[in-house]
């Protein structure tokens, strides 16, 4: 009779803590404010004239603000080749505001703007330094784990060169009048 008395006890206290358990707060995204990510992807080789790339690593960390995002992150780029000189692009920092399509869902499309600081060098060895607009278009899955995973795709534009103290003045789409294009970017990460 005790070890039957002593079962129904147990019986009943498990599932009093049951009943605070509901599915709502398993299914949905994690409520933390932050998160560290390493992404690795491609880039242009030559961000002149070519369709060639090469491995691309970046580092960042994700603030959630609202149904968005900020996201501070710097990435690195390079050209390793002997007979095609060397090329180079990275930027650090770049500051990016990311809107969230679905922020209640477990995954979700994401896009944003932002600005960066950073330089490149052509195979001509034109160089830039200074500041470049960013455009983001990404998905961001697992975010109800410790570990949400990142498929993205970013555009830059080179547009002041502080070296010289202006605006770039050559044609963004035109490899001939030897202006710098925009330099895209698609790499995959994952938070932690």
């Amino acid at each position: 009779m005790k070890k039957i008395i002593a079962i129904l006890s147990l019986m009943t206290a498990t599932l009093g803590f049951a009943a605070d358990l509901s599915l709502d707060k398993l299914t949905a995204p994690k409520a933390t404010d932050s998160f560290t990510y390493f992404r690795m992807g491609v880039t242009e080789a030559v961000p002149l004239d070519s369709v060639e790339v090469i491995p691309d690593v970046g580092v960042g960390h994700r603030y959630k603000v609202g149904t968005g995002a900020v996201d501070v992150s710097g990435n690195f780029t390079r050209n390793l080749k002997k007979d095609e000189g060397s090329t180079y692009f990275y930027t650090a920092p770049k500051v990016s505001y990311l809107q969230y399509i679905t922020p209640s869902k477990g995954q979700s499309l994401y896009a944003g703007l932002g600005l960066g600081f950073g330089g490149l060098q052509d195979k001509n060895a034109a160089k830039f330094l200074g500041f470049l607009p960013c455009a983001t278009l990404g998905w961001e899955m697992n975010r109800a784990s410790d570990h949400p995973l990142l498929a993205q795709l970013d555009m830059s534009q080179p547009i002041w060169d502080v070296s010289d103290r202006a605006f770039v003045e050559r044609a963004w789409f035109d490899s001939a009048a030897s202006g710098f294009h925009p330099v895209v970017e698609f790499s995959l990460g994952a938070g932690f």
